[in-house]
């Protein structure tokens, strides 16, 4: 039906009078009265096609083709919208205007852009248009992947994060530099490089992941392993929520200062961590201080209940200027 139940009932109501009327009535003003009355019935119909149609447009969307926030949003003013395209007694404002709210909601879908090799990925991210990848298969790099914006690179089916494998001796598996304020991974495992067994590899960053100055950058759902350290927080401002550091040779975190910055690094914990790195080495370290002067918080702040906090001790009996914080198993 292109029009609303009660806009249809009321004209088909009037119509049967109306051709009572006309068989019955001799009087010329009753004719015409019926006849304008008839008219108006009908320009009071409700129509409701072109808001059927673009509930049909709406509907033949794919959700892996845009961000999951967005399409949750969209999802929701699409179920509200079909439900005025369904009631009986809509006015044509309301109906014209739920059009309008359905466009507006589909202008504000957040497409991905997905890629499968690693020559996609790097073009997806060099391509400041794309804010949003979806990784939809495993890759080991060639190279490092650098990240210098702000992006969501996204990585997950309906099993298993996507794994990023980095082959590089002594260069992390992704760097995120300055200017990549605000970057997020997501529902990733990267694989570092570990060339050197029982020993740090040649380079200075054989990390799975480094961030490097760079503010407000997120991990979510991410896992780190198989590689010298997990992650390196190098002057910059991260948050880890629900990480997982596994089978990392030194440890799972460093959090630290680069030479000639001024900036202190800080790093948040949010949700439930995860550390099964070599037996003896921290979660999370600090170098260069003793003192945990905010640079690992948690949020809300029992979450550093999840560790233990330590100095540890060269061969000597000496301390280092490190602070550890040991995983409390689960």
């Amino acid at each position: 039906m292109n029009y609303t139940v009660d806009s249809v009932t009321a004209l088909e109501t009037y119509l049967t009078q109306a051709k009572k009327i006309l068989k019955e009535s001799n009087k010329q003003t009753e004719i015409d009265n019926a006849v304008t009355e008839l008219d108006k019935k009908v320009t009071e119909l409700v129509k409701i096609s072109a808001l059927k149609d673009a509930i049909a447009a709406a509907d033949a969307l794919k959700a892996d083709e845009y961000t999951q926030e967005s399409w949750e949003v969209f999802q929701a003013t699409l179920t509200t919208i079909k439900a005025v395209a369904t009631k009986s007694n809509a006015t044509q404002v309301e109906v014209d205007q739920a059009k309008v709210d359905l466009e507006t909601a589909q202008k504000a879908l957040v497409k991905v852009t997905k890629v499968a090799t690693e020559r996609e990925l790097k073009a997806a991210v060099e391509n400041v248009e794309v804010k949003n990848i979806l990784l939809t298969a495993d890759i080991t790099l060639t190279d490092q992947l650098i990240i210098n914006r702000e992006l969501v690179l996204r990585g997950t089916d309906e099993t298993a994060n996507k794994v990023i494998t980095g082959k590089v001796a002594g260069k992390a598996a992704v760097l995120i530099q300055e200017n990549g304020n605000k970057a997020k991974l997501k529902d990733l495992t990267i694989v570092g490089p570990n060339t050197t067994a029982g020993g740090w590899d040649v380079g200075e960053y054989a990390y799975a992941i480094q961030v490097y100055k760079a503010k407000e950058v997120v991990l979510e759902n991410v896992t780190v392993k198989n590689t010298n350290a997990g992650i390196l927080v190098n002057s910059a401002t991260v948050t880890v929520n629900n990480i997982v550091t596994e089978g990392n040779e030194f440890g799972g975190i460093e959090v630290s200062k680069g030479e000639g910055v001024d900036t202190n690094p800080k790093l948040t914990i949010q949700g439930k961590s995860n550390h099964g790195d070599a037996e003896g080495k921290p979660a999370i370290w600090l170098d260069g201080t003793k003192l945990n002067d905010n640079w690992v918080l948690g949020e809300p702040a029992d979450n550093l209940g999840q560790y233990n906090q330590t100095i540890p001790k060269d061969e000597s009996g000496k301390e280092k200027d490190q602070l550890w914080f040991m995983f409390k198993q689960q």
